[in-house]
């Protein structure tokens, strides 16, 4: 799991297991945040618009605590995916304002068993 604590447009490097489930904790500088909508979006290539992967408040973002929201990737999400570095960012909107908490590169690491 990793847990990233919402500096606002901050770069982050992940690393995880191809095929494995992976939570990512994002947590809120606020005291309580609602958030209306949120994305967390996988991309080979930040610029390119196919995307690998996408979670959504209804589909792996999940509020966890007052100020906090999980994203969990499932084994299916990265199962094909080839080792190697990815983009991502966790875009989201709140009282009419859209943020961009965390952003940067996902390391997908070969599995051994498979």
């Amino acid at each position: 799991m990793g847990t990233i604590i919402a500096n606002y447009g901050e770069l982050v490097s992940l690393s995880m297991v191809r095929g494995d489930t992976f939570d990512i904790v994002v947590e809120f500088e606020r005291d309580a945040i609602t958030l209306a909508s949120a994305y967390f979006t996988i991309k080979r290539v930040a610029s390119e618009s196919a995307i690998i992967a996408q979670k959504t408040l209804s589909n792996g973002i999940s509020k966890t605590d007052d100020n906090e929201y999980t994203v969990t990737l499932e084994p299916s999400d990265t199962s094909t995916l080839t080792a190697g570095t990815y983009d991502f960012d966790f875009q989201a909107s709140a009282d009419g304002e859209t943020l961009t908490p965390v952003l940067g590169k996902l390391n997908i690491i070969q599995d051994v068993t498979f």
